[in-house]
């Protein structure tokens, strides 16, 4: 059975992911893939809560393949990795500034 969670609304989680893509969307400006891996472990580190919830599903510093789980929960504790902002608000922020 091909099971689909929705962590937040309009992100769909659908099977495992490489670790270096999920760091990517995450810190999609450095300069390459080790570096945003890097950066992402550290996050996941610096949370020790987050870190606990997924060194209980088998996460280590060498996890390579995330399991559903694994990204709901970052992203349960971490937010989407991108998130699109309707129109509306960025015409309402423009008017703010004025």
């Amino acid at each position: 059975m091909n099971e689909r969670k929705i962590a937040q609304e309009g992100y769909v989680i659908n099977g495992f992911k490489p670790f270096s893509q999920l760091a990517m969307e995450y810190f999609p400006g450095n300069p390459g893939i080790d570096l945003s891996r890097k950066r992402m472990r550290e996050r996941i580190d610096e949370d020790l809560a987050l870190a606990a919830k997924l060194s209980a599903l088998g996460y280590t510093s060498h996890t390579t393949y995330l399991s559903p789980k694994m990204q709901e929960i970052i992203v349960l504790y971490l937010g989407p990795p991108y998130i699109v902002v309707p129109h509306i608000y960025l015409t309402l922020f423009d008017e703010k500034k004025l």
